[in-house]
């Protein structure tokens, strides 16, 4: 049904090594490879039972707004009123949350679409406020947190997965210019691509 073997999104774009501001390393990139994508779309008054064939295979719940809900196996994000994007490094999981999911919910592959990125470190939020429009502070957008936005023009999902560290799932089209923002925000401070 669906091809859920993960890709890169970055492939060619993003090389390994500092970059930036000579002798700084204000923030760490890296991509968060070998991940599936699975969008979910609740049918029409199906938001309940998708939940539950969610819970009983992977045993989360699918988020209310903004937030996110995790283990060691599977992330499922909101992205929307009864949308969800669900992130996994295992394609076994993630076919059989299609298959049970299938009679509750529009399912879409989006594995070859996300590319998904991590940005981390001291001067990660100095560097993401010249191009994302929320408010990062800690108090306003605290780990757990996600929310669909723009980061400089680029239609993109956020999450806080800690402290200092924000993740971003974007288009691939679009992984070359959020590249090209990213890394030219984040030169004054200094960068390693790790």
């Amino acid at each position: 049904m669906f091809d859920l073997a993960p890709r890169s999104g970055f492939s060619g774009i993003l090389n390994p090594g500092a970059f930036g501001k000579a002798g700084a390393r204000g923030v760490a990139i890296s991509e968060r490879t070998g991940l599936s994508a699975l969008a979910i779309l609740a049918r029409q008054g199906a938001a309940a039972p998708l939940d539950s064939v969610v819970q009983a295979i992977c045993g989360l719940s699918l988020p209310d707004k903004l937030r996110l809900t995790d283990d060691d196996r599977l992330t499922l994000l909101w992205a929307g009123p009864q949308q969800w994007l669900a992130l996994s490094a295992d394609p076994a999981l993630m076919e059989k949350i299609a298959d049970s999911a299938a009679p509750f919910a529009a399912l879409t592959d989006q594995t070859g679409g996300r590319a998904v990125l991590r940005v981390s470190g001291p001067k990660a939020r100095e560097v993401l406020r010249k191009g994302v429009t929320l408010d990062l502070h800690p108090n306003e957008f605290k780990t757990g947190d996600c929310a669909v936005t723009a980061v400089s023009h680029i239609n993109a999902l956020i999450w806080r997965s800690g402290e200092d560290s924000y993740d971003f799932a974007v288009a691939r089209s679009f992984s070359g210019s959020f590249w090209h923002w990213l890394s030219v925000s984040a030169a004054e401070f200094g960068g390693e691509v790790v």
